[in-house]
């Protein structure tokens, strides 16, 4: 699965890994802006620290709807890895995670990305399995 630049966190059918990888280039070839530090094309390589604190890296395995991340203001990134065999459904928001009511399904071996969304995440397999959760914020 491709890791998606949508704007707004929402794949659309016609994302692939090429659309993706050629928006990220457009951006770059515009150059961009991030926090105080503007990245220009053509420019001297430069060192970029990330500011941000790993919050923590956990195990999910839960077979019924349960908190894969709180709520949290200070939230920065979130990563979840399904490296189980069973399929995971996440659900933004403070509702029951289901096999019928979820925000994303993550097939065994998908990667979820979610950046600058502070709210609960909610989560359930749909048969036994291992999600990995990472967090930074800062």
């Amino acid at each position: 699965m491709p890791s998606y630049f949508p704007e707004n966190n929402t794949p659309i059918a016609e994302d692939t890994e090429s659309r993706s990888l050629q928006k990220i280039n457009d951006l770059l070839q515009a150059g961009i802006t991030i926090g105080e530090v503007e990245i220009v094309p053509g420019s001297d390589p430069l060192p970029i620290t990330l500011s941000g604190t790993i919050g923590s890296i956990t195990s999910f395995t839960n077979t019924s709807s349960a908190v894969l991340a709180a709520n949290n203001v200070l939230r920065k990134f979130l990563s979840v890895f399904n490296e189980g065999a069973g399929i995971l459904y996440v659900l933004y928001g403070t509702g029951t995670a289901s096999t019928t009511n979820y925000s994303v399904r993550l097939q065994p071996g998908d990667y979820l990305e979610v950046d600058k969304y502070t709210g609960q995440v909610t989560a359930i397999f749909g048969s036994a399995g291992t999600a990995r959760v990472s967090t930074v914020t800062g």
